[in-house]
Formats: structure tokens, sequence, C-alpha cells
């Protein structure tokens, strides 16, 4: 964790230093590295074989959690964006022109093919090396996150912003609590296999799918500690391939709370790209604040 700050911030100053060269090339290379990180994700899901073997059934219930724990935290993230930050002077407006949608769109076509075809290379045994790519995903995602500090850093606004909204930072990340337990809960009521504590838990991952999966499936279970997985996933790639259209629906910071503990890290890119750089800060902080609070929450609804 301290590792990827560092490098965030790291990148976040040179880009500051820099901040008078365009530096065009940023967004490639953002995308670029997302598209091997998309990659290097679905090869682990597709060489994992207990979750294969029960896909189909392990990802509906994924599924039904993820669907409700996303809309709880959305519609929170719209109610907090309409009373607290929507009558402000400067609101990012989303560029509706086709050439902005194309853009969106050949980006979350190229992150979803990623994904799919790790999948697929997992599957069919054309890449057989996973356990030693650990390290070299550990590095993709620190130079991810210099580049995303880089593109930040360079914008004076994502300095302002931390003076600017104070303590209004806090409010996503309650909101995005509040309407993924609400969310999960009411997942419950579809699952009768589930009890109540089981997709609390689940939900209570919030993106951070290889530490839930583990957490749960110790206290759990590999079954339900699968679904978390899945489900954690699910939320995670969801907010890679759908960040513009949430936030076209649902005001700019559905992105963050979709994102969840992500926002801070792998779905950063897409949030900067979706809502815009005045909102970098406040995904940083909120995934920052959400992290720590996933192991002690997922204890507490596997007492049970």
């Amino acid at each position: 964790m301290i590792s990827l700050l560092l490098s965030m911030a790291l990148g976040g100053l040179l880009g500051f230093l820099l901040k008078k060269y365009p530096m065009a090339f940023l967004p490639v290379v953002i995308q670029c590295l997302i598209c091997l990180l998309l990659f290097f994700l679905g090869l682990e899901l597709g060489s994992n074989g207990v979750l294969l073997d029960k896909m189909s059934y392990l990802t509906l219930q994924a599924m039904v959690i993820t669907f409700f724990a996303l809309l709880g935290s959305i519609t929170m993230a719209a109610i907090v964006y309409k009373i607290f930050f929507q009558k402000e002077k400067e609101q990012p407006k989303a560029d509706q022109s086709d050439q902005k949608r194309w853009t969106f769109l050949k980006g979350s076509i190229s992150i979803f093919l990623s994904f799919f075809a790790g999948l697929c290379c997992a599957i069919s045994k054309l890449f057989t090396a996973w356990q030693g790519t650990e390290k070299l995903v550990w590095v993709l995602l620190i130079t991810l996150l210099f580049f995303v500090g880089s593109s930040a850093g360079k914008e004076s606004s994502f300095f302002t912003s931390v003076k600017k909204q104070r303590l209004r930072f806090l409010i996503l990340p309650l909101a995005t609590l509040f309407g993924t337990f609400a969310g999960s809960a009411l997942s419950g009521c579809f699952l009768s296999n589930l009890s109540f504590w089981d997709v609390m838990a689940i939900g209570s991952g919030m993106g951070y799918y290889s530490l839930s999966g583990v957490l749960i499936s110790r206290a759990k279970g590999v079954e339900i500690g699968s679904i978390a997985l899945i489900s954690n996933i699910l939320r995670e790639l969801i907010t890679l391939f759908f960040a513009p259209f949430l936030v076209k629906i649902f005001g700019p910071l559905a992105s963050i709370s979709a994102g969840g503990v992500t926002s801070m890290d792998i779905t950063l890119p897409v949030i900067l790209r979706s809502s815009g750089k005045e909102y970098v800060t406040m995904a940083i902080f909120h995934g920052a604040v959400l992290d720590p609070l996933v192991p002690l929450l997922i204890g507490l609804f596997t007492i049970s």
C-alpha cells in the first residue's frame, strides 16, 4: 500500500514539475498498462480450476450481490453529488461529442478484450506460467499509478481540490459504505442459500477481491470465498468497463463509489477519464479510507 501511494506521489511530483510540457503520451501509456493488468486478471481467473468447475453457479450468485451492492453505492453517490457538489460553479461537464463517446467506447472494448484474452489463454492452456507473473503484475500496477499521478499532478486542480473540498471528502466513503451494505442486504432476499451475514461479508469486499476472497474462504469455506472473489472482481470490471456510462446517468461521483477500494489504484485511470481530473484526489482519498475497513468489516460479518 505504501509503495503504491509513494509511486503515485512521485508521479504527481514529476507531473507538477513538467506541467508546462504537453506529455500527450500519458493517456496511451495508461490505457496500455490497464489492458495488461486486465489480461493478467483474466489469466488468474481462468487458471483457478475450482472456480471454473462451478463458474456458472457461483457467478450467478455473485452477479446478484454485485448488482445490488453497486446499485446501492451509485445511488448514494448520486444523492451526495446532488446535495453537496452539484451547485458548485466548476462542475465537471462530460464531453457529449461523438468523438469523445467513441474514445470511451474504444477504451472499454480494449479493456474487455484484454480480460477476455487472458481468460481464454488460461482456459486453453496457452499460458501456463501464471505463478511467475505476480511480481510483473505488481510492477505494472506501480508503473500505472506513477503515470496516473503524473497525469493528475500536471493539473493544478489536483492540488487545489484538497483545500477546496476539505471535510466533504469523508461524505462519499460513508455513502459508499451505506449503499453497499443496503444493497448487499437486499440481495440476500434473492439468495436463500446464503445467510444475511454471508452476503454482507461478500459485499464488504468493495472491489478488494484478492483479500476478501482469502479472508472469507478461511472463515466461511471455499465456495463462499469464491463467490466473494467473483463478486468483487465483477465490481472492479464493471467500473473499468462502464465508468463513463455510470457517470452520465448517476453523476461524476458514481464511478468513484462503484470502484470502492480500487478507486485509489486500478480503476483510478478510468475515473480520471470519465469523471474528470478534479475528482482524482477524492477518488484516492475514497479508496484510502475504505481500504483498511475491508478486513475489519469482513471479520465482523464472518464472526457469526
